[in-house]
């Protein structure tokens, strides 16, 4: 019987010369005699490879018949959208590590089952093992790629001051190698037993195996490089109260990891060399030896932990805490978050409250607002609109309004017709948006458009391209410039037709192309179809969200893109980020991005990504994240620097909702950057309350920020003491020129109360004209909707807003009804923002602005905007006392007439010249 065989180290059929066979008494192990050999003569069944050249040929071409259309298909694809290079790169990189892994396989593996010649099962063994070890590499492209041309961020992690660059890439690569090496020996293992029971059995392994030097040394070689692993991975050890090496893990578990590495090296180099001859008694202590280091490493952390750390854990782990904490704010961009101490006053006043300041509150909710613009201007049942999204646009002065908007989309699924014509052909792209300003109404409380309708008319700027090739929608292929012209818009009882003027889309005109569609897309109708001449373009990858995912797939994209209608285009934003669960000591979380939880504990929006939605090109630009170096070094030309963004289109770059998300979970805990505090969580905050009727969410606001710009584009979320309702804390992160990106929180003292949002919740429900009120209208069958608590610090004080809309029971149109304000715990409602202001700050001498409010703006004017104030509450106040009466509500009727007597007082004051408005 032949020898077992091991690895890419030769065949072991049997000893010759200077090899070592068992000996007598002492003696286990004793040199052959000069010419001498032990094998088994056994014949080998031969190789007939007759039988593997049919099963070759129908496995390769079907191999051929999918891949190849695909590749052509995709090239093209990149081609169109102008990252034909990147795509070349990615096939090279993919194509170049499956051939290195399939030749340095099939070598050990070959080498493994002896070399000569084997059974024609072997040898198919042999290819497949190859081909699937060849894959397994080509898999790891982008992880092997990116470690070998990782660049430091300049961050080092405490323990071993390597930079965390070195984490982020390098070792997601050496694991990935040290894995698949592990993987490949294991074949080599079972491939030498193949063979082995083929050439005859079992007979004579026991002692045998143990003559091999190479089979140990190589086992101990890779166990040596996991320990490596290890002791690089102690950066991330999960611990009760730090997220990385603590005290038991710097002076016990490192140590016994270092020294059981230094034993596997030392052996793995004496058996290799030959310095150390195998045998039975160096295997038992070998083997206590391995034993007992990982018993030490895996249960004295635990008991050292226990016995000596827990009784006087914070003196012992305070600076592992401080390490901790400085590196998860660096993790999660929060270690430059501007704080600043707010002394609160009780209640917003008159001089707060500026035309400026209202202008800009945001009375639509995003839901509500979606579908009010479905009901009133999807035009037809094949429209949709997929979302809401807030912006901001010039007007008259220059300022900037802040806005709500949606992309009117085609959704094929709602075709009367479903043919193949009216699916590929002839319905191909949306149409127009809708916008309207935050803070204005229409009569009967509808959303008051600017722009509207089909074609688009009206609004701040203008769209001179209005059709939705590119969307948020998964569309099918559609084809353009074809003998079929395409449905425009409705008109009338008549449709608008078009052809695509663009530059999108890839060239289908002729028949190979066709061909290769045909089969890609597994459909015949697009090799036979007469509608196609030699200029039609064939448009698929048409959601922007998988179109940059195809692109760059090492990014993770913003569940929510938004519209810019940019020099009479309507483009697509979309967000990057660069995501990692390797920065060291940095808590990890199972962050919401990209429409899903995604497990990280470094996180950059390190992109952003701009679609044209009638051409399709796609444009990176990178915002100074050096964590995205690799991939500029990768792929040369996908990104361009922000600095070549056109000025504006960054008027309208969004701190994105999903990163603010993110980080505002993680500063809850990690503001406290004592460690004293942060290992007794005594300044815990949250976000959201169990007792919060819905989850508290980031909003984006216009409002002033402190600097002489005046008002900016924010985002912001409030916070709560951790078991107590009362507000604490308020973030936002700036969205404007250069202060973009920069986050500012308000702290406020613990000695004051300072409501939440929670507590002015309850304060609403439990006002008895607001709960009255609600209460008759859920009697009648309607649905009241209450939106988005805005939490908007004015001055010193706190301003809330929360919008209230109707919906009738049997219909889907939500009106605005009502306007709640809350401020220092007095809480008003009205049914205009105005009329609740005035109830809110009664008398008050109004502070003016030096520019005229906008046409139709829902907000106070000075002077005589300010007449018009008090007429509109009085008005006001009589038509609630006469509603009141015919519901027999005396208790509404009485405050209805105060209010109407305060309005009449206040108009008296100033007809007399007094201290009226």
């Amino acid at each position: 019987m032949s020898f077992f065989r091991f690895g890419p180290f030769g065949p072991f059929r049997g000893f010759k010369k200077n090899e070592w066979i068992p000996g007598d008494g002492d003696n286990q192990w004793s040199p052959l005699e000069e010419g001498g050999e032990v094998f088994d003569s056994r014949p080998v069944r031969p190789l007939k490879p007759k039988g593997l050249i049919p099963l070759g040929l129908i496995v390769g071409g079907v191999v051929l018949l999918l891949l190849v259309p695909w590749l052509f298909t995709e090239l093209w694809w990149f081609r169109s959208v102008g990252f034909e290079e990147v795509f070349i790169r990615r096939i090279l990189a993919r194509a170049g590590l499956f051939a290195l892994g399939f030749l340095v396989a099939a070598l050990a593996l070959w080498r493994s089952v002896g070399g000569r010649k084997v059974s024609s099962g072997l040898l198919a063994g042999v290819l497949l093992g190859a081909l699937f070890k060849g894959v397994q590499l080509s898999s790891l492209w982008l992880t092997l790629l990116s470690g070998v041309l990782w660049s430091p961020l300049g961050v080092k992690d405490p323990l071993f001051g390597l930079d965390a660059g070195f984490y982020l890439f390098a070792m997601p690569a050496l694991d990935g190698l040290l894995k698949w090496l592990w993987g490949l020996w294991a074949l080599g293992v079972l491939g030498s037993l193949a063979s082995m029971r083929l050439d005859g059995g079992l007979q004579g392994l026991h002692f045998r195996l143990l003559s091999l030097r190479w089979i140990p040394s190589l086992g101990l070689v890779l166990w040596t490089g996991s320990v490596a692993l290890d002791v690089l991975s102690l950066v991330w050890a999960p611990g009760r109260v730090v997220y990385g090496a603590s005290f038991a893990d710097v002076k016990v578990r490192l140590p016994l990891m270092l020294l059981q590495g230094t034993v596997l090296a030392v052996s793995a180099v004496l058996l290799a060399l030959g310095r150390v001859k195998p045998s039975v008694k160096l295997a038992k202590p070998m083997v206590v030896l391995f034993a007992g280091l990982w018993f030490l490493r895996a249960f004295l952390p635990g008991v050292i932990q226990q016995l000596v750390v827990r009784p006087n854990e914070f003196q012992m782990e305070r600076p592992y805490i401080g390490a901790h904490v400085d590196m998860t704010l660096k993790a999660y961009g929060l270690q430059d978050v501007k704080t600043v101490q707010v002394d609160p006053a009780p209640k917003v006043g008159r001089a707060d409250l500026t035309d400026r300041a209202l202008k800009n509150i945001r009375l639509w909710d995003y839901e509500p607002l979606l579908t009010a613009y479905k009901q009133l201007q999807e035009i037809r049942s094949y429209y949709e609109f997929l979302g809401a999204d807030v912006d901001r646009y010039p007007w008259e002065g220059g300022r900037m309004r802040q806005v709500m908007l949606a992309v009117r989309e085609l959704d094929h699924r709602k075709l009367q017709s479903q043919t193949w014509v009216n699916r590929h052909l002839e319905f191909t792209h949306g149409y127009g948006l809708v916008m309207n300003y935050v803070n204005q109404v229409a009569p009967g409380g509808m959303p008051d458009l600017i722009i509207k309708d089909i074609p688009p008319s009206g609004g701040p700027v203008e769209l001179k391209t209005p059709a939705v090739y590119y969307g948020e929608m998964n569309y099918p292929y559609a084809l353009v410039r074809t003998k079929v012209r395409e449905f425009d818009y409705p008109s009338g009882d008549s449709n608008v037709r078009s052809v695509y003027s663009g530059e999108g889309g890839v060239p289908v005109g002729s028949w190979i192309r066709r061909l290769a569609f045909a089969l890609r897309f597994r459909d015949m109708e697009l090799l036979f179809t007469q509608a196609l001449t030699n200029d039609s373009k064939i448009m698929f990858n048409r959601n922007i969200i998988a179109m940059a995912s195809r692109v760059a797939p090492f990014l993770v994209y913003d569940s929510d893109p938004y519209p810019v209608v940019h020099r009479g285009r309507l483009l697509w934003m979309l967000d990057g980020y660069l995501v990692s669960r390797y920065f060291p000591y940095s808590r990890p979380m199972d962050a919401p991005l990209g429409g899903g939880e995604v497990r990280l504990n470094y996180v950059r929006n390190s992109v952003k990504v701009t679609v044209d939605a009638f051409d399709g090109e796609i444009r990176f630009y990178g915002t100074g994240d050096p964590a995205l170096e690799p991939y500029r070094r990768l792929f040369p030309g996908l990104f361009r620097s922000l600095s070549e963004m056109p000025g504006e289109l960054k008027g309208h770059l969004r701190y994105p909702k999903d990163l603010f998300a993110v980080q505002a979970e993680a500063f809850r805990l990690y503001h406290m950057g004592d460690p004293n505090t942060f290992y007794n969580r005594e300044d815990l905050w949250q976000i959201s309350p169990p007792e919060s009727r819905r989850p508290i969410r980031p909003n984006y606001v216009t409002m002033d920020m402190g600097d002489p710009g005046g008002e900016e584009f924010v985002l912001m979320l409030p916070f709560m003491p951790a078991g107590r309702n009362n507000l604490v804390g308020w973030m936002a992160a700036r969205c404007d020129g250069e202060h973009y990106g920069e986050l500012v929180v308000y702290k406020y003292p613990k000695r004051n109360l300072v409501f939440g949002p929670t507590q002015v919740e309850a304060l609403i429900d439990q006002n008895p004209e607001i709960s009255a009120q609600l209460s008759l209208w859920s009697q009648r069958g309607s649905d009241v909707i209450r939106g988005d608590l805005l939490v908007l610090p004015m001055g010193r004080s706190i301003l809330y807003v929360q919008p209230v809309y109707l919906k009738a029971e049997r219909g889907e149109l939500p009106e605005l009804k009502r306007v709640v304000l809350s401020s220092g715990g007095q809480v008003v409602w009205g049914e205009t923002l105005q009329e609740a202001v005035g109830r809110l700050v009664g008398g008050e001498r109004a502070s003016s602005s030096t520019e005229d409010s906008p046409p139709g703006a829902d907000g106070p004017r000075s002077d005589g905007g300010e007449v018009k104030n008090v007429l509109l509450r009085a008005r006001e106040a009589l038509k609630r006392s006469r509603e009141a009466l015919k519901l027999y509500d005396f208790a509404a009727y009485g405050r209805a007439m105060r209010d109407l007597e305060e309005a009449l007082e206040e108009m008296s004051r100033y007809l007399s010249g007094g201290d009226g408005p």
